[in-house]
């Protein structure tokens, strides 16, 4: 499971109130950047990297929320 997976992960994660999800999609984000380099494909890359940082974000944000 890479992209697609984490794409899915994300989306259930940002539904949920668990941080779960959203930690399983950071990191298949991760690993789909091992393969879609900046040098092969730079628009796959991008839009991997934009939705890395915005299941960040929302992991942060929850984080930071929770007493």
């Amino acid at each position: 499971m890479h992209y697609a997976g984490a794409v899915q992960l994300a989306m259930l994660g940002e539904r949920e109130s668990s941080t779960a999800r959203l930690e399983e999609a950071v990191s298949a984000y991760r690993e789909a950047l091992k393969k879609y380099t900046r040098e092969r494909v730079p628009l796959n890359w991008a839009g991997t990297q934009r939705n890395l940082e915005s299941a960040e974000n929302t992991l942060a944000a929850r984080k930071v929320r929770k007493p």
